[in-house]
């Protein structure tokens, strides 16, 4: 019963998903917008804040040692660009659900490599669809471990022009687990 309850969570938030992708932007005059620490020291202090929350970046370590953020509703970072496998991700991602916040935080990694480039390379729009996809799997409970942070490692460039079939396919199996999906991936 439960497991119909969250595959109906999920049709709901791909639905919201859909409508909002799909719909003309309009511009919007509140002032939700990134402000930025002046003082910002790394893991110490935070990075920027948004709406009302601080948004730290810090090391895969930091988060290792410090299993209280679970209690916060703090945005943590996790800045690994510079590892074998150059990425970042955004701790507990499954938390933010709302489109316009997902673009907001994913321009903030754009602009953080701009500001300190390393060899770690993605597109917003692959990006984008890897956080649909991974709060979309939380919410049906696959792989709940792995899919309620985003990692955007360089490997994972993938555009997913099949992202609704990929999720179809997942909805129709039995055992909530991935098999013969096939993916086209588009070249930069």
């Amino acid at each position: 019963m439960n497991n119909i309850n969250n595959k109906k969570k999920a049709l709901l938030l791909l639905w919201t998903y859909i409508v909002l992708f799909f719909t003309p932007k309009v511009k919007n005059n509140t002032k939700n917008e990134i402000v930025y620490n002046d003082n910002y020291i790394y893991e110490q202090t935070p990075y920027a804040s948004y709406k009302d929350k601080s948004i730290y970046i810090c090391s895969v370590e930091y988060i290792k040692n410090n299993k209280n953020i679970d209690n916060t509703d703090n945005i943590y970072i996790i800045d690994d660009r510079k590892s074998k496998d150059s990425d970042m991700s955004i701790y507990n991602s499954y938390q933010i659900k709302n489109i316009k916040e997902i673009s907001t935080l994913i321009n903030l990694l754009i602009e953080y490599e701009n500001n300190d480039p390393t060899i770690w390379e993605r597109s917003y729009k692959s990006m984008k669809n890897e956080w649909i996809i991974h709060n979309i799997c939380y919410y049906l409970n696959i792989e709940k471990d792995r899919t309620k942070q985003v990692d955007f490692n360089n490997d994972d460039e993938i555009t997913y022009l099949e992202w609704l079939k990929i999720l179809r396919e997942i909805l129709n199996t039995n055992n909530s687990k991935l098999e013969k999906i096939e993916t086209k991936v588009l070249v930069k």
